[in-house]
């Protein structure tokens, strides 16, 4: 069970139910053709991995399935290959999933190809000897050489046209989020409890420069686990 508890009134929504789970992916429906979302799950000391190396000891409950619910938004999941050398992804059902990285050197053995799984796996590199090691997802993935330095702006106008699509879900890790922060339209955060924090979920490390953010609701599920949905004041999805 999923428990809205903001805004009032709360109610609560079986994600076993396929109906209930459509309003839930209804509720987390961007408005607009273009966005970008982060989404993390963190402690309340804002780590985002915990004691085995990756952000799976910090999920339980509802996270995954909720995470599937953003992923169904989106037209590209976008991760560092930092990210994927330390946990293993699975591939988006329909969003196509792109990886960003300096050199090129993809964990190919992290990726999971479920069997309903029918999106494209994109590497951004700038690298020009990417791709040439013939592994796994690497033998159908597509390879972008793209020019050093490109600010967020155009990395994220690079991924846009590249899918095809404007709704980017941004999945970390750190350097990634970071560097997209200043983009972002809104933040879904999920933070293990106890909660020990006032920060509404925001990670002490999160760039808030000059965005600020609205809490437009709160969630929780059976496992105690708490959901923030933040968006930009300057206009979110």
């Amino acid at each position: 069970m999923l428990h809205q508890l903001t805004p009032l009134p709360g109610r609560s929504f079986s994600l076993d139910d396929p109906v209930e789970l459509d309003r839930v992916r209804e509720l987390l429906s961007p408005a607009q053709a273009t966005w970008m979302r982060a989404t993390m799950v963190t402690n309340s000391h804002g780590a985002t991995t915990g004691k085995d190396g990756t952000s799976n000891s910090l999920s339980r409950g509802a996270d995954r399935t909720l995470l599937g619910v953003l992923r169904s938004h989106a037209d590209a999941v976008v991760l560092g290959a930092t990210t994927l050398r330390h946990e293993r992804i699975p591939i988006p059902r329909r969003a196509a999933l792109v990886i960003l990285s300096h050199t090129g050197a993809i964990a190919w053995d992290n990726l999971v190809r479920p069997t309903d799984a029918a999106g494209r796996v994109i590497v951004m590199t700038t690298s020009p000897e990417a791709g040439l090691v013939a592994s796994g997802d690497s033998d159908t993935a597509q390879v972008i050489v793209m020019e050093p330095g490109l600010t967020p702006e155009k990395l994220a106008a690079l991924i846009r046209g590249t899918v095809g699509g404007g709704g980017l879900l941004i999945e970390g890790g750190r350097n990634v989020w970071k560097q997209f922060a200043p983009l972002c339209d809104d933040l879904w955060l999920a933070v293990s409890p106890p909660p020990v924090s006032d920060r509404e979920g925001l990670p002490s490390w999160w760039p808030v420069g000059e965005t600020s953010w609205n809490l437009s609701a709160l969630y929780t599920d059976e496992a105690r686990m708490l959901y923030y949905h933040h968006r930009a004041v300057r206009g979110a999805p």
